[in-house]
């Protein structure tokens, strides 16, 4: 198998933007590295980040305007911060005039930056397709592709190139007819691009109505050197951490909110911006990517809740349970289509439906230590036996060999 040079455009290569896929490229990256393939990087918003994994070029429209902008709507989202379906005691609402008003001025910003931007893209391409040689594939990390509508018709025919989407939020796009109204692929020829990478099995079959060719499910893993076990002292009795609670709202009422009232002497702890009520738990701040690794291996129990788009279709991947069966935790997590696919139930991973079934399950899970040690190791077994980031990379490589 060919090990190809891959020119990769991501959403976004710094870990200091927390949220998103970030941690999955920087996982995959280092890992197509291993392979001796050649990965060349250079990120659609943020800062370059230079890795001994990859090269980077830099993000031709990160200027000081584009800063400042940027750092203004940060705060100002911060000031307004508000999650459509909840609010912070759990309960729907219309979201507050200052939000709205927010959220013109983004869609207006972003129309505006743009359209300006594209120019400097196409450019920046031509550099960078012109000083390296021999560049086998084009590959676009969750980018949005109606920003740069004619992209794959410009590289097929000034470089004869395949172009590649990666994309992990297509569930939540192809959800209703609303969401991919308001998506960035909508009004999007999916025909003009070579190949898609999924994480759903169950989104294929729709995707490939809208015409996209060479689709194919590879889903997210963990790498087990990063994502490895440490030895410390296990002060927290259940955690959970998470960008939000959208679409979470129904499972984190019967998986943390409610048990706190039922297991008061048990120490619940949240991590992230859960913009929710979540009964006695301790809020343990912002998720920093630094700060995971200790804060899950702190827990005796680390609960593992999927937005209910991504839970409900079949076969759909989240980081979150193959990074915590790498660290040997011990894993409770709402129902998911799909999930005996990758862990076996009741021997690496735990699932619960509702208030009951999660108390009595973290009563008698909380009873043992040997329990939760040995499904933590079962769970970090089969990882390492079929869902690090090695077995994505080749699925991946399979694929661009396919394509190019």
């Amino acid at each position: 198998m060919k090990q190809p040079k891959m020119l990769a455009i991501c959403s976004g290569i710094d870990l200091r933007r927390v949220g998103g896929c970030v941690p999955a490229f920087w996982q995959l990256f280092k890992a197509l590295h291993e392979l001796k393939a050649e990965v060349i990087v250079t990120p659609y918003y943020g800062d370059e980040v230079q890795s001994k994994w990859w090269r980077s070029y830099s993000n031709p429209n990160r200027n000081l305007l584009d800063k400042f902008a940027t750092s203004v709507y940060r705060s100002l989202s911060n000031i307004t911060r508000y999650e459509s379906q909840e609010n912070i005691d759990g309960h729907g609402s219309r979201p507050p005039l200052q939000a709205i008003l927010l959220n013109k001025v983004r869609k207006n910003y972003i129309r505006f930056r743009w359209k300006v931007a594209y120019s400097k893209w196409k450019k920046h391409l031509e550099t960078i397709l012109k000083k390296e040689k021999e560049v086998d594939a084009i590959v676009l990390f969750s980018i949005p592709l109606n920003q740069l509508h004619d992209l794959p018709c410009f590289v097929h025919k000034c470089f004869d190139l395949p172009v590649v989407v990666y994309e992990a939020d297509f569930v939540t796009y192809l959800w209703s007819d609303d969401d991919f109204l308001q998506s960035s692929y909508y009004g999007v020829n999916l025909q003009e691009y070579d190949a898609f990478v999924v994480n759903s099995e169950g989104i294929i079959p729709k995707l490939k109505q809208l015409g996209a060719r060479n689709v194919e499910a590879i889903h997210f893993g963990a790498d087990p050197d990063i994502f490895s076990p440490l030895n410390v002292k296990q002060d927290i009795d259940v955690s959970f951490y998470g960008f939000g609670s959208l679409l979470r709202k129904t499972a984190i009422e019967y998986m943390i909110s409610k048990p706190t009232r039922v297991l008061q002497d048990a120490k619940f702890a949240v991590m992230g911006c859960l913009n929710i009520n979540v009964g006695l738990a301790k809020n343990m701040g912002n998720l920093t990517f630094g700060a995971l690794r200790s804060f899950c291996c702190r827990s005796k129990i680390n609960l593992n809740i999927t937005r209910e788009t991504f839970a409900k279709t079949y076969g759909t991947s989240t980081s979150r349970p193959f990074e915590l069966a790498s660290l040997a935790c011990c894993i409770v997590s709402n129902p998911c289509a799909g999930l005996e696919g990758w862990f076996n139930i009741g021997k690496e991973i735990y699932v619960v439906r509702d208030q009951n079934e999660a108390v009595e399950t973290y009563k008698w899970l909380l009873s043992s230590d040997d329990l939760r040690r040995e499904m933590g190791r079962r769970a970090r077994q089969r990882v390492l036996k079929e869902h690090t980031y090695l077995h994505r990379a080749n699925q991946f490589l399979t694929l661009l060999n396919r394509v190019i």
